[in-house]
């Protein structure tokens, strides 16, 4: 039974990537989850554990959907699990969350991470592993906006004809 529902949930979509921050080691394992999740997350295991989650679109862009996957043409939401000696170290007793160094200054500031450091190197392993294996959250994105500028605001629509090549990296391409 759970051998089925692992065949059904998960589909061989399991990877691993070894991250290092600030010398120190990190596991990230990468799932794709076909069903049972409602958002891209990366979870903060410690202890073999889930400790916290965190919404990966507050952090990359073109995650508000289920990506399509491009060989079985699936839907899919990521999932990543990050493990490692500092998160373990770094857990609160009760398990429910972790005590991330926040001060920057001092003598030894560089040993220090930091939830945002340790964010910052997932989404860049995160947005590698979309971009080798999904890359249908970007077309869907870029027809959508082409159907708004085409339909709806014509101002927008004759900037978008003159130079498409900048539109990509406009605010008001993420705006759509």
């Amino acid at each position: 039974m759970i051998n089925e529902w692992f065949d059904d949930v998960v589909e061989d979509s399991l990877h691993k990537d070894l991250i290092t921050i600030k010398g120190r080691e990190f596991t990230l394992y990468n799932l794709r989850a076909y069903s049972g999740q409602k958002n891209h997350e990366i979870h903060f295991c410690a202890d073999n554990r889930e400790v916290r989650s965190e919404e990966l679109n507050k952090h990359i862009g073109n995650l508000q959907k289920r990506i399509i996957d491009n060989v079985t043409q699936k839907g899919y939401y990521y999932q990543g699990f990050l493990i490692g000696e500092y998160l373990d170290q770094k857990v609160n007793t009760n398990r429910t969350d972790f005590y991330f160094d926040t001060n920057k200054s001092g003598l030894y500031h560089d040993e220090f991470i930091t939830q945002s450091d340790i964010i910052d190197a997932c989404s860049k392993y995160v947005e590698v592993y979309f971009a080798t294996r999904s890359s249908g959250c970007t077309k869907e994105k870029e027809a959508r906006t082409i159907r708004f500028v085409s339909n709806k605001n014509r101002i927008i629509g004759f900037c978008w004809h003159i130079d498409r090549s900048s539109w990509k990296k406009s605010p008001l391409a993420w705006m759509m």
